[in-house]
């Protein structure tokens, strides 16, 4: 879409209230390079002064995407918006306006689109050309790569990556001997700082899931953001419109319509008394699936840092705190697909509301849910390092085994191979006490 607008030469309609002129032209805009519509008395008035009636009010901002800040920033556009040039004093003819549209959907072009946008004052001025007063006042490319990425070490790679939204990874994660030093994570302000994650396809989960994190919410993190609710990761849900599809021609579809989503949050309920619980589940926007728990003391904060793990093995909700499960909730429901709704860390699946307010560091998202010995084994790491095994010798010529977490294999041999140890069909459970008899070697596997 191009818009122009050309002054008449005797079209001075006289200063507005805020004391700019005003002037009345003609306006044209064309679609897909092709003038589609054009008013020969448009005017126009440069917002360039403070209004005089409003001593307090500043000139109008520039906005894309939505009316400017001095204005009230209402009317938000939903969609994609690329390529955002404007020029001062220089007015395109259809021939370029053409031909920045045929060069923008021509694979091969001669001259690239961002040549033309670049030049297209130039080839309207008297030689020789002014250097650089002919550029657009203007450019927005809006290509430039995340100014603080967050980097996924993930299977995905950089199909996952994401991008920090007004934060920075500058404060300090968990301190501990697990963690390398310095351990940087992410501080979120409860009001409009969160971590983006977009919508890769690798992330499409359904059915089975586990959503893990290292926490450090504020004591206020619950109300900070004027909500009950402060999300750690979520999925969706939708993005709430302001437009009423019945007074307008479009249709809802995508993640403005769908109403499922996939969370770990912390949410604050009163029932006589305010408990905060930790959460873990799915929503279709009515039925809550999921498994909760109250956070302990119904105190968040104090510095401490917090590992929280949600799981759905396929049969039930669990939450993890601190390696150990708090929570379970039998469930033949999982985590419900999403349609076309982003992720995010720290506020709703495309930040629009319901932000924590503290740190998060160490986030994972996997498709399918980890065991109790591999998220015990994750916090034992986290805190303590490597994960050593003790074997004591007993009078009867058996051993005791312990190990702080993972899953507890046996070979024969200390080369392998190594099988899963297994009581009554069951994962062995530390301490574990073997045969009499029997020579063995052990390891935990993580």
């Amino acid at each position: 879409m191009v818009f122009t607008w050309d002054p008449a030469p005797a079209g001075d309609l006289g200063p507005t209230p805020s004391g700019s002129e005003e002037w009345q032209g003609t306006l044209i805009v064309y679609t897909n390079g092709v003038a589609a519509a054009t008013n020969a008395s448009a005017g126009y008035a440069a917002n360039i002064q403070v209004p005089a009636d409003v001593p307090s009010r500043e000139p109008a901002d520039l906005a894309v995407g939505s009316y400017n800040r001095a204005s009230g920033l209402t009317e938000e556009f939903e969609g994609d918006i690329d390529e955002v040039a404007l020029y001062n004093n220089v007015l395109l003819s259809p021939d370029q306006v053409l031909a920045h549209y045929m060069t923008g959907t021509n694979s091969h072009p001669a001259t690239n689109y961002e040549t033309l946008v670049m030049t297209a004052g130039g080839e309207l001025a008297t030689p020789p050309i002014p250097e650089r007063v002919t550029l657009p006042a203007t450019y927005l490319r809006f290509s430039e790569p995340a100014y603080f990425p967050a980097a996924n070490s993930g299977s995905l790679g950089y199909l996952a990556n994401g991008s920090l939204v007004l934060t920075t990874n500058i404060s300090t994660g968990p301190v501990t001997v697990g963690f390398e030093s310095p351990n940087q994570a992410v501080p979120v302000n409860g009001t409009n700082s969160w971590v983006s994650l977009n919508n890769p396809s690798g992330l499409n989960i359904s059915g089975q899931i586990t959503l893990e994190a290292w926490i450090n919410p504020d004591a206020v993190a619950t109300t900070t953001n004027g909500t009950n609710v402060a999300r750690i990761i979520s999925h969706g849900p939708p993005t709430p419109t302001f437009y009423d599809p019945n007074a307008f021609a479009f249709t809802l579809s995508g993640s403005q319509l769908s109403s499922n989503e996939v969370f770990l949050r912390i949410e604050a309920v009163t029932n006589g008394a305010t408990y905060v619980n930790y959460v873990v589940g799915t929503s279709d926007g009515t039925t809550f699936h999921g498994a909760s728990s109250a956070v302990p003391g119904a105190v968040l904060g104090g510095g401490q840092w917090v590992h929280l793990v949600g799981t759905y093995d396929g049969a039930n909700w669990k939450l993890y705190r601190n390696g150990v499960q708090i929570a379970s909730a039998v469930s033949v429901v999982g985590a419900l697909p999403v349609s076309d709704a982003e992720w995010a860390i720290g506020a709703t699946g495309n930040g629009w509301g319901d932000f924590l307010s503290g740190g998060i560091d160490e986030a994972a998202i996997y498709g399918t849910a980890l065991p109790a010995g591999k998220i015990k084994a994750h916090y034992y790491v986290g805190q303590s390092g490597a994960v050593s095994l003790s074997i004591v010798r007993n009078s009867d010529g058996s051993v005791t085994v312990t190990w702080p977490g993972g899953v507890l294999q046996q070979a024969d041999n200390v080369g392998g191979p190594y099988t899963n140890v297994q009581v009554s069909g069951n994962p062995a459970t530390s301490p574990y006490n073997t045969t009499p008899g029997t020579r063995k070697f052990y390891r935990a596997c993580l």
